[in-house]
């Protein structure tokens, strides 16, 4: 969600919970609200948006898959230390559809 905030043009300025955002993002307060444009706005977050999937379908392709839905756990790394890299499915084994729901 940072991400977006930011192309919102948010600056972490750390004042969301005071209803003082100085870029008018996270306040009711009409006076603040004044540095959001949604027209603008809107231009920025889709095209954050655009260019994210993008990416991540390029490194979908990079892995040698067509597409997010042949993603596997096996597939997604990450690293702990300089020598030592893990799998996801080394972390969350697979489950079973519905085995849950089944008990």
């Amino acid at each position: 969600a940072r991400a977006f905030m930011l192309s919102l043009g948010c600056i972490q300025a750390l004042k969301c919970n005071t209803n003082k955002c100085p870029t008018g993002i996270a306040t009711q307060n009409k006076e603040l609200q004044f540095g959001l444009d949604p027209m603008d706005k809107s231009h920025r977050v889709f095209n954050f948006h655009r260019k994210t999937v993008q990416a991540a379908a390029e490194i979908v392709g990079t892995i040698g898959h067509e597409r997010f839905a042949d993603l596997h756990a096996q597939d997604i790394m990450r690293r702990l230390s300089d020598a030592e890299v893990r799998t996801l499915a080394d972390y969350m084994p697979f489950v079973e559809p519905d085995c849950l729901l089944h008990g």
